[in-house]
């Protein structure tokens, strides 16, 4: 499935950017966070399996789109850069809206079939 490019809202003086795709079995993400205009830190990758989710949704906007990570415990909001409450909100910019949708809709019949597995 497609890399989609998204960032996360800036965390102090650094910028959080990466990228979010399906493999066989994870929602992968890829972060890094950067100083504007300089090389950017390490990358991290999290590997998200539909068992850690209960929802993942895609909010469209007139800017940019938010696909929202809703997760089953909080460990998933404590390893991403920045402060997330409740959920991870990737902000997708609009020309990968369909790209999005089908990564969200193919992510959520993992965890529904995760779920009637249980």
């Amino acid at each position: 499935m497609d890399r989609l490019p998204f960032s996360l809202p800036d965390v102090g003086i650094r910028e959080v950017k990466g990228f979010v795709h399906l493999d066989d079995e994870f929602l992968s993400i890829e972060v890094w966070t950067a100083i504007p205009g300089l090389a950017p830190d390490d990358t991290t990758v999290i590997n998200v399996a539909p068992t850690a989710l209960t929802e993942i949704r895609l909010k469209p906007g007139l800017i940019r789109d938010r696909l929202r990570l809703i997760p089953e415990k909080v460990e998933l909001l404590r390893t991403m850069p920045g402060t997330h409450r409740t959920e991870v909100a990737l902000r997708i910019a609009r020309k990968y809206r369909d790209a999005a949708r089908r990564l969200a809709e193919e992510m959520q019949h993992r965890i529904t079939q995760q779920e009637i597995a249980r």
